[in-house]
């Protein structure tokens, strides 16, 4: 008996070596892969800033009900977008994990959208925000940071501000 337990925990402590490394290498791979089309932005430009949320978060499960899917909601703007010299910069989570409520196809999705451009994350989000013509939320304070600076607020979540003015 003592033997096959020895046997499942080593088991076991090779599975959990074995995720860790794998997921290890696809942070690096996603990070690489970002790196690769993140952008510094034009602030001249007529944009709409989306701020990522943080994911898996209850403001975007349940608040973002069918948004929870963040593509869904850059999507659906960009597709309104594409006969204009209007462009989306989105600006991920800094605390996201590419690995963690996102994947690479999350990524590769978006990167294939003509309008839309991942910004560094190094830069300012409140400089991004004061700039831009727009701002595509789901829920979150930085929609009610553009509502205070009267900025168009595009929010496709249930929170308490999305029947203010500007909303």
């Amino acid at each position: 008996k003592s033997i096959i337990n020895e046997i499942i925990s080593k088991n076991v402590f090779f599975k959990y070596i074995l995720y860790r490394t794998n997921k290890v290498i696809l942070d690096k791979r996603i990070k690489s892969f970002l790196k690769k089309f993140e952008i510094s932005p034009d602030l001249n430009k007529k944009y709409i800033l989306i701020p990522l949320n943080y994911q898996p978060e209850a403001t975007t499960s349940p608040k973002g009900d069918i948004f929870v899917y963040q593509s869904l909601m850059i999507k659906m703007i960009s597709h309104s977008l594409i006969d204009s010299d209007w462009i989306i910069y989105i600006k991920e989570h800094p605390l996201q994990s590419p690995t963690f409520g996102r994947n690479l196809k999350f990524y590769m999705d978006l990167v294939s959208l003509k309008n839309v451009f991942f910004i560094k994350k190094n830069l300012s989000g409140r400089k991004l925000l004061l700039s831009s013509k727009a701002l595509g939320i789901v829920s979150g304070t930085m929609g009610l940071e553009a509502i205070v600076n009267e900025i168009p607020v595009l929010c496709f979540g249930e929170i308490y501000y999305k029947f203010f003015h500007g909303v």
